[in-house]
C-alpha cells in the first residue's frame, strides 16, 4: 500500500472522520485493514469479543487467534474482496484467554476513486446462537403501511368576484387572521413565496383550461417562516347563468418534505454499515413518537416488513402497550444524557406476534435546521433468551409453590441422606429449623425401630425408583408422629442428584379410623342384641334394613323385606283400629318433614293377618343435610307386663340407633368426601411419573369399592328378581382367553403358573349372556387366584350334548392347588356375605358375595353348579350352562 492510501485510510477513522461515529458504539466488532491484513483500526468492540487491543493484533502471531489450521483460511475471502467484491463467512477464533469464539464475518471493500485501498471489516459474535436452526416464518401478504392522516385545509375560488371561501383550517395553514370565510385571490397569491408566485398563478390559470389544478409550492408566514404546501383542485359544473367556481384542498406537506431530506440523508449515512449487519439498524426522530426515518434490511428478516411500508411511520405504535412507558423512560435518558443505553422490548411482528429486541440506542443532534436531532439505534432478537428466562421463572414459581405451601412435610436430602432443606410444615413436624438440622441425616428424625427400613428406603429412592412406606417421626421435644413417607428421586439432566421426602401426618386419621371401627363393631352387636324391632325404609317407601327382633315379631324373613315396598309386609293403623290417610301416618310424616315422632301406641299387622300392639319412635335418615329415609324403633306392647322393660329396651335401642346413623351418615361419610374430593382435584391438576404412580394405588383401591358396590347392587337385584339374560352371539373362545389375559398379571405377580385347556369339540360361536358368563368366570378364578400362594391354577372348557333342537351344554372347570375348604364348611359356600375363612379373610379381603352371585346367574341361565375341594390340598368349581349354537356352528 502507497502512502497515500494509508493516509486516506487513516483520515477516514480519524477522531473526526465520517465513520468513527458509527463504529465507536456500534456492538459488532468493526475494523480496517490495509490491503496486507494488517489492523489500522478496531473500535472498542473488538477487545471486548476477542481480548486483543489492536496494539496487540499488530503484532501478535496470527496463529494465537486463527490457530494453526485456519491461518490461511482469510485469503481466499481476501483476493474477492481486493478484486471489488463484498464477502460474508463463518470462522472460529480463540480468545486471548483461550476459549473459542465463533464469528460471522463480512468484509467489504473501501473505495476511493473506483481502486480498493483498504478492507472494511465486521463481525458479531455468533457463539450463543450456533445451535439454533429456526428461523422467522417467510412473512405473508404485505401490510398496508400504516401513516396518519394528513389534515387538509378546503377552499372554493369564485372566478367572477376572485373570492376565496376557506376553511379554518385554510386559514390556519397560511397563519393568517379572520373574521369571515372569505379572502380576495390577490391576498392569498401575496402569502406564497416571491419564487413560486408566477408558478402558483399559472396553475391556477390552466385549472380554467384543464379543468384541474396540482401544484406545490412555498408560502411565507407573517414570521417569515416557509412552510411547504400542495394545493389540489377541480372545475365545477354550474348552471348556464352562475358563476364558474373550482373547488380544491391546501395541505402542508413541511414536515413531509423535511423527512424525506432526512430519509435521504440518514440512508447516505448508514447504508454501507447497514448492507453488512444482521442486526436492526435504524434511525428515528427524538421525540416520543420515534418515527421511522431510515431502516437496514435486515428489517425484513428479523420483523417481517419492507423498509418502505415502515418509513414514516411512529416506533411506538409497534410497541406491546406493556412495554410503551419502558421505552418512554429509555427514550428519556438517551436524550438528556447523550450517550448510548439498552434496553428491551417487544415489538409486533408484520405477522402479529411479538418479538423482543434488545436496543443500543445513541441521540445524535442534527446540524439540519428545524431538525431537532436523530436517535440511532441497533436492535437484535433476543426472543429465545427471554423465553428461557420466562421458563426458568415460571419453574421457580412451580417448585415454590410445590415446596412452600405444600401441606405436607417436604424434606430435601443429598445422596448422602443429609437434609440441606425443609419447608414450614416439615420444621414443625420435626420441631426443628432448616439451619439447626444443615447437614444431619434423616435417620436423625426416625424412631429407632423404623430406622433400618427407613434407609432401605432411602437407598431405592436415590437409585431413580420412588418410595411409599408409614414410618415414625420423633419431635425434638420427643413426641412421635406417625406418618406416611414418600421418598422422590430428584433428577436434573438425567442423574439423581438428591431426594426429596413428604411427610404426612396420619396419626389422627389411624386413631380416628380404629375408633370409627371399634364404634361401628359396638353399634352392630347392639342392634343384634336389643330386644326392639328396628327397620329402615328409603324415600321410595322400600326397606333398606332389619334386625332380627324385627324380622322375628312381624315374622318376615330379612331377604322379603329389603327392596320391597315396605307396604307390601307391613300395615299399621290407629290404637283403635282406624287406619290413617295416605301419607299420614307418623313414618310418612317424618319422611316429609324430618321431625322425630314418639308414638306411643299402635297397631301393626303381620304378613298373616294378625296384629300387635306397638309402640315405636321415628327418625328421619340424613346423608349431606338430605333425608335419604327414616328408621323405625319399635317394642311389642302386647304383654303389658313387659311394657317397662320394652320402653326401656326401646329407650336403649333408639339412642344406639341414633349414634349408629349419625356416625354412618356423618362421620364416616364426611373424611370419604374429602378423599374423594381432593383425589379429583389432584387428577385434574399436570401430574409427573412419580404422581401417577400414586394416583395409580388410589384408582385400584377405588376400583375395589366400586366391585364390592357392583356385588352389593347384584345381589340386591338377583334377590328381588330384577336381572335379565342378555342372549346374543359371542366368541366363545375368545371370551376364555380375555379371561385368561385377564388375571395373567395376577398370577406372574404371585408367581403362579396359569393355565386353560379349551377342548377341539368346543364350538368357538355360541348365543347366550357372555357378560354374565364372564362375569361368573372373574369371580371363581379371581378366588382361585386369591386362595393359592403357589402352584397352579387351571382352566378347563369342555363340550357335550350338542344337538341341533337343543344346543349345547359348557362345562367350565377351575383347580386350583390353593388353601382348600374344610368339608364341613362345604355347605357354606355361594351363600350371601359367607366367607368360609373368617381368620384368613383379614389377609385376602373380599365380601363374600362373589359365590352367592355367580350361583344364581348360573340357576338363572338353567345351568349348575359344585365345589369339591380338600384344605390344604385345593379345590375344583365346576358349572355347566346350556348354550345355544350358531347357524355356521351346526
Amino acid at each position: 500500500m502507497d502512502n497515500h492510501e494509508y493516509d486516506v485510510l487513516q483520515n477516514l477513522i480519524a477522531e473526526n472522520g465520517v465513520y468513527r461515529p458509527l463504529f465507536e458504539h456500534h456492538p459488532d466488532a468493526i475494523y480496517v485493514m490495509d490491503l496486507d491484513g494488517n489492523y489500522i483500526y478496531t473500535n472498542p468492540a473488538v477487545l471486548r469479543m476477542s481480548g486483543y487491543s489492536l496494539e496487540e493484533l499488530r503484532y501478535i502471531d496470527k496463529r494465537l487467534i486463527f490457530g494453526e489450521a485456519r491461518l490461511h483460511f482469510r485469503s481466499p475471502y481476501f483476493q474477492q474482496v481486493l478484486q471489488g467484491g463484498s464477502v460474508q463467512y463463518e470462522t472460529e477464533i480463540y480468545h486471548k484467554d483461550g476459549h473459542a469464539i465463533y464469528l460471522d464475518v463480512t468484509y467489504a471493500p473501501v473505495m476511493k476513486e473506483e481502486q480498493v485501498i483498504g478492507i472494511f471489516g465486521a463481525a458479531k459474535d455468533i457463539t450463543s446462537r450456533k445451535q439454533a436452526n429456526e428461523q422467522l416464518m417467510a412473512s405473508e401478504e404485505r401490510l398496508a403501511l400504516a401513516q396518519d392522516i394528513a389534515g387538509f385545509g378546503c377552499w372554493e375560488w369564485n372566478l367572477d368576484t376572485q373570492e376565496l371561501t376557506c376553511t379554518d383550517k385554510f386559514f390556519e395553514i397560511l397563519r393568517l387572521g379572520h373574521d369571515s370565510p372569505q379572502i380576495m385571490y390577490r391576498r392569498f397569491l401575496s402569502q406564497v413565496h416571491p419564487e413560486d408566485r408566477t408558478l402558483v398563478s399559472e396553475s391556477f390559470r390552466k385549472a380554467l383550461d384543464e379543468g384541474h389544478i396540482h401544484v406545490e409550492c412555498r408560502l411565507t408566514g407573517q414570521h417569515h417562516e416557509v412552510r411547504n404546501v400542495s394545493i389540489r383542485g377541480r372545475m365545477v359544473e354550474v348552471v348556464p347563468g352562475e358563476s364558474q367556481r373550482v373547488l380544491g384542498t391546501i395541505q402542508d406537506v413541511t414536515e413531509q418534505r423535511l423527512m424525506e431530506n432526512l430519509i435521504r440523508e440518514s440512508e447516505r449515512q448508514y447504508r454501507m454499515l447497514s448492507d453488512t449487519t444482521m442486526d436492526l439498524i435504524s434511525t428515528h426522530t427524538a421525540d416520543a413518537a420515534l418515527n421511522f426515518l431510515f431502516a437496514s434490511p435486515s428489517l425484513k428478516k428479523l420483523l417481517g416488513y419492507e423498509v418502505e411500508e415502515i418509513l414514516g411511520t411512529s416506533a411506538s405504535s409497534y410497541y406491546h402497550p406493556e412495554d410503551y412507558e419502558v421505552v418512554q423512560i429509555y427514550l428519556q435518558s438517551i436524550l438528556y444524557s447523550q450517550e448510548q443505553h439498552t434496553v428491551s422490548f417487544r415489538f409486533r411482528h408484520k405477522q402479529g406476534h411479538y418479538v423482543w429486541l434488545e436496543t443500543s440506542g445513541t441521540y445524535t443532534p442534527s446540524k439540519m435546521e428545524g431538525i431537532s436531532g436523530t436517535v440511532v439505534a441497533v436492535s437484535r432478537d433476543v426472543s429465545d433468551r427471554k423465553f428461557a428466562e420466562q421458563q426458568l421463572l415460571e419453574s421457580e414459581q412451580r417448585y415454590k409453590s410445590l415446596v412452600e405451601y405444600n401441606p405436607s412435610g417436604v424434606y430435601s436430602f443429598d445422596l448422602e441422606g443429609r437434609l440441606f432443606n425443609l419447608n414450614p410444615v416439615a420444621e414443625i413436624q420435626s420441631g426443628y429449623t432448616t439451619d439447626r438440622l444443615q447437614q444431619t441425616h434423616f435417620t436423625n428424625l426416625i424412631d429407632e425401630d423404623y430406622q433400618t427400613a427407613a434407609q432401605e428406603h432411602f437407598n431405592k429412592a436415590r437409585m431413580g425408583m420412588p418410595q411409599n412406606y408409614d414410618t415414625v417421626l420423633v419431635h425434638s421435644s420427643g413426641n412421635r408422629m406417625e406418618v406416611n413417607f414418600t421418598n422422590v428421586p430428584i433428577i436434573v439432566g438425567g442423574q439423581v442428584t438428591g431426594v426429596f421426602g413428604i411427610a404426612t401426618d396420619v396419626t389422627e386419621n389411624k386413631r380416628y379410623l380404629e375408633q370409627i371401627q371399634a364404634i361401628s363393631e359396638e353399634y352392630n352387636l347392639i342392634l343384634s342384641s336389643v330386644s326392639e324391632g328396628i327397620f329402615g325404609m328409603d324415600t321410595h317407601g322400600r326397606g333398606i334394613f332389619i334386625n332380627a327382633a324385627a324380622a322375628r315379631m312381624l315374622q318376615l324373613p330379612r331377604e322379603q323385606f329389603i327392596g320391597v315396598p315396605v307396604q307390601q309386609s307391613l300395615v299399621q293403623a290407629r290404637a283403635d283400629g282406624e287406619a290413617y290417610a295416605a301419607g299420614q301416618n307418623p313414618v310418612a310424616l317424618t319422611m316429609s318433614d324430618g321431625i322425630s315422632r314418639r308414638v306411643t301406641e299402635d297397631v301393626f299387622f303381620r304378613r298373616d293377618g294378625s296384629s300387635f300392639f306397638v309402640s315405636y319412635q321415628t327418625n328421619a335418615l340424613y346423608d349431606r343435610e338430605q333425608i335419604i329415609g327414616v328408621v323405625v324403633v319399635f317394642s311389642d306392647r302386647t304383654n303389658e307386663k313387659a311394657i317397662l322393660e320394652a320402653k326401656e329396651s326401646a329407650e336403649r335401642a333408639a339412642y344406639a340407633k341414633s349414634q349408629f346413623i349419625s356416625l354412618i351418615s356423618h362421620e364416616l361419610r364426611t373424611p370419604m368426601n374429602a378423599i374423594i374430593g381432593m383425589s379429583e382435584l389432584v387428577q385434574d391438576s399436570p401430574l409427573n411419573e412419580d404422581q401417577q404412580f400414586y394416583m395409580e394405588i388410589i384408582r385400584q383401591n377405588s376400583e375395589e369399592l366400586m366391585r364390592m358396590m357392583d356385588d352389593v347392587t347384584d345381589v340386591h337385584r338377583l334377590e328381588n328378581g330384577n336381572i335379565k339374560l342378555e342372549e346374543r352371539t359371542f366368541d366363545l373362545h375368545e371370551l376364555v382367553e380375555s379371561v385368561y389375559e385377564l388375571f395373567l398379571p395376577v398370577a406372574q405377580e404371585k408367581q403362579l403358573a396359569l393355565e386353560k385347556r379349551v377342548d377341539q369339540e368346543v364350538p368357538r360361536q355360541a348365543r347366550g349372556d357372555m357378560m354374565r358368563i364372564k362375569q361368573v368366570l372373574v369371580n371363581i378364578i379371581g378366588n382361585a387366584l386369591k386362595f393359592t400362594d403357589r402352584g397352579t391354577v387351571e382352566i378347563i372348557v369342555g363340550v357335550s350334548h350338542i344337538s341341533r333342537e337343543h344346543g349345547m351344554l359348557i362345562h367350565f372347570r377351575i383347580i386350583d392347588t390353593g388353601i382348600g375348604i374344610p368339608a364341613d364348611r362345604l355347605g357354606e359356600l355361594f351363600q350371601s356375605f359367607s366367607q368360609v375363612h373368617q381368620v384368613m379373610n383379614r389377609q385376602y379381603g373380599g365380601t363374600g358375595l362373589g359365590l352367592f352371585i355367580s350361583k344364581n346367574l348360573i340357576e338363572l341361565m338353567n345351568g349348575t353348579i359344585g365345589v369339591e375341594s380338600r384344605e390344604h390340598v385345593g379345590s375344583t368349581f365346576y358349572f355347566t350352562i346350556p348354550l345355544k349354537l350358531v347357524d355356521n356352528e351346526q
